[in-house]
């Protein structure tokens, strides 16, 4: 990652930070695939609502780390796919 790269990262990470904090926490508390999968939807469906849809990629992306960071790579892949199959 080239340090352009990196601050623009740094940049939308301040910038979605409640969101970020929210969102997967929220996810990461989840005890079902069922309960995961919903709450991905809520959480991605309501940043849309928020803040449109422009960020949307930037915030999936960062979304993943997130969860990846807190151990919850099963929820991280359910943010990849359902994102995947939303935007194509």
């Amino acid at each position: 990652m080239s340090r352009a790269d990196k601050i623009h990262t740094d940049i939308l990470r301040f910038a979605f930070k409640v969101e970020l904090a929210r969102g997967a926490s929220f996810i990461a508390s989840t005890l079902s695939p069922e309960s995961t999968a919903a709450a991905v939807a809520e959480v991605l469906e309501s940043f849309v609502v928020d803040r449109g849809p422009d960020g949307l990629e930037d915030f999936r992306t960062l979304l993943i780390q997130e969860l990846k960071k807190r151990r919850c790579v099963n929820a991280a892949q359910v943010v990849d796919t359902y994102s995947r199959i939303r935007l194509s």
